[in-house]
């Protein structure tokens, strides 16, 4: 409602939990004046973690900084790391996009904004600065990132799927690996909320829809899911120190 209800033509969001850096606007409006034709413009953010320490966001196929443009593969960027490319207060985006694409799931509890980055860059192009311009609040406690209980597969799913049809041959394959990125990540959390049923099949789903040396990932963590409780604590210790340590920045 806030969205069809705004005066501007360029929409921005700001979590009360998160920060802007002194430029963001002054970068992302700099991105829109540039690159008019993307739908999205979007810059790179840091996570300040609950022990006080900052990590900025590292994303494997994203360009190299410094850099500002558009950005060559959405999907291939969005499979490449444990972070999201966009970050809802990350973000400028024209009012008529959502026109276009539709606004927010009202039906998601939580990731929505994954859906609605999918969902533009299945129609539009997206303009993206590598300077940090935001930061991501992980130390408070009701930061939505942090914990939620997955009661149904994430809408994004549905949504890459449904644009497959139309996507041109040279990014199927990015998002096919997105999408066994999703389910993979939908198993991981059915399994932490101690659905083993859902976390198989969704498993199942990602090896079926990953290709490439990339399907080595579900396939191990399809091997975990059979073996005892004591081994999925284990990898999910593991997981999390992985995250703390790999993605740190001093």
């Amino acid at each position: 409602r806030g969205i069809s209800e705004a005066g501007s033509d360029l929409i921005a969001f700001l979590d009360s939990d998160d920060e802007w850096m002194p430029t963001f606007l002054e970068t992302v409006i700099r991105l829109y004046n540039r690159y008019p034709q993307a739908g999205a413009f979007a810059t790179a953010y840091k996570l300040k973690m609950p022990d006080g320490h900052f990590e900025r966001a590292k994303i494997k196929f994203l360009p190299k900084p410094p850099w500002e443009g558009i950005l060559p593969n959405y999907f291939r960027a969005a499979f490449g790391g444990n972070n999201p490319v966009i970050l809802p207060s990350a973000v400028l985006i024209k009012k008529v996009v959502f026109e276009k694409v539709g606004g927010f799931s009202v039906n998601e509890k939580s990731v929505e904004d994954l859906d609605m980055w999918a969902r533009i860059a299945l129609k539009y192009s997206i303009a993206w600065s590598s300077r940090v311009e935001m930061v991501y609040r992980r130390d408070v406690i009701n930061s939505k990132l942090k914990t939620h209980k997955l009661t149904k597969d994430i809408g994004v799913i549905d949504s890459l799927k449904d644009g497959l049809s139309q996507s041109s041959n040279d990014i199927k394959k990015d998002i096919l690996n997105l999408i066994g990125k999703y389910y993979r990540f939908c198993s991981w959390d059915y399994r932490k909320s101690g659905d083993r049923e859902n976390a198989i099949r969704c498993i199942k789903e990602s090896i079926r829809y990953t290709r490439g040396y990339s399907v080595m990932k579900p396939i191990i963590w399809r091997i975990i899911l059979s073996l005892p409780r004591q081994v999925w604590d284990i990898a999910q210790y593991a997981h999390s120190l992985f995250n703390k340590y790999y993605y740190r920045t001093k």
